[in-house]
């Protein structure tokens, strides 16, 4: 049986809203941090670059930024 690819955004939209939560205080930073990974590792096939997610989670935390899709 073959799966449907995902959306182009999940992974830019999903990560965004994590860390605005985190940056938010609605969720703690380590478990924003502990869902990114498991996005970043879902068995999911993607065309985006590998790197392009945690560059972005770092770039936020470099700069204080809520939002990782601005990083992207």
């Amino acid at each position: 049986m073959r799966s449907l690819p995902p959306p182009p955004l999940m992974w830019s939209e999903t990560r965004s809203a994590l860390r605005l939560r985190a940056w938010q205080g609605v969720i703690a930073p380590e478990e924003a941090r502990e869902a990114h990974e498991r996005l970043e590792s879902a068995p999911v096939s993607r065309r985006s670059p590998a790197a392009l997610g945690s560059g972005a989670w770092d770039i936020c935390d470099q700069l204080g930024w809520a939002r990782t899709n601005d990083a992207e």
